[in-house]
């Protein structure tokens, strides 16, 4: 779905509606940027992560989805001043 675009295309706040009602879990991309989630406390870590790993993903893109986004996101990885 392309949103952002067009006469017809969602509001973010319908999309975000729709996300939330989805009863599958959601992976999104957000100007390059994917970031994984989990159902912890509901699956172990080790559950998700093998899981995650029988879906068709790239695997240089795996450790963004994993970690390394997050790291950018949260910029934990900048030197403090």
């Amino acid at each position: 779905m392309a949103w952002g675009r067009g006469p017809g295309a969602p509001s973010l706040h319908a999309l975000l509606l729709q996300i939330e009602d989805c009863s599958k879990p959601v992976a999104m991309a957000i100007h390059g940027t994917a970031l994984g989630g989990s159902d912890y406390p509901f699956i172990t870590p080790d559950r998700w992560l093998a899981d995650f790993a029988k879906i068709s993903i790239r695997d240089d893109v795996r450790p963004l989805i994993v970690k390394e986004n997050a790291i950018n996101l949260l910029q934990l990885n900048e030197k403090p001043a």
